[in-house]
Formats: C-alpha cells, structure tokens, sequence
C-alpha cells in the first residue's frame, strides 16, 4: 500500500514540475541564459519524478495491470538445453 502512495506522491510532484515548465515558457518575458536554465531544471525533476512513479508502479502492486487475468499468472516451462558434444 506504501508504494502505491509513493508512486502517487511521485506523480504529483512531476505533474507540478512540468506545470512549473509550462509557467517558465509561458510567463516568462525575456528568454534568457535564466529562463533556459530554469526550464532546464523543471524538466529535469519532472522527468526524474515521472519516471520514479513508473517504476515504483511497474515493480510494486501495479505490475500486473495491463495483463489479462490468465496471462500474468501462468510461467512459460523452461526449454532444456539438449546439445550433444
């Protein structure tokens, strides 16, 4: 349960990232060495934060999620590797 309120917090905080990237290109007067830097700063953190909430979704109680019930449980039987010498 943890994880999925970390990948929700994470998720949230890149949300408000790109909306701050989205502030620095739209309200932003002069384009400027400051103005590129900050932009740079938003999109960083933005794709740092989005990309822990995926992680954490893939690898904790979201993994199975786009899998059809049957398929996510079963395991694929392992081919013995028959080579003669």
């Amino acid at each position: 349960m943890e994880l999925l309120i970390w990948a929700v917090l994470c998720a949230l905080v890149g949300l408000g990232c790109l909306g701050g990237a989205a502030w620095a290109v739209i309200g932003g007067g002069d384009v400027g060495v400051e103005l590129i830097f900050l932009l740079h700063v938003w999109l960083l953190f933005a794709a740092l934060f989005l990309g822990m909430a995926v992680w954490i979704a893939r690898q904790g109680p979201l993994k199975n999620l786009g899998n059809k019930p049957g398929r996510g449980s079963e395991e694929k039987p392992k081919e013995t590797a028959a080579t003669s010498s």
